[in-house]
């Protein structure tokens, strides 16, 4: 990951209970990697966090991103 793009950026959205959110992430550099971290939080204040790497394309290339690996 770049280290340019090492600052913490964090986003809220509320939601309407369901299993399909979907987020739009802007000013991402091309050809770079991100963690992401998704916290889902009910009702009753449990939450739970997934990891992700976002990988953004190069110029002409697809995005992919996977869950991140346990350390």
């Amino acid at each position: 990951m770049a280290d340019e793009h090492s600052g913490v950026v964090a986003h809220r959205v509320r939601a309407r209970p369901s299993t399909e959110h979907q987020a739009t992430l802007t000013s991402l550099a091309f050809d770079n990697s991100y963690k992401l971290a998704v916290t889902a939080v009910n009702d009753g204040g449990a939450a739970r966090v997934a990891e992700f790497v976002l990988t953004t394309p190069g110029l002409t290339g697809s995005p992919r991103a996977w869950p991140q690996k346990a350390s």
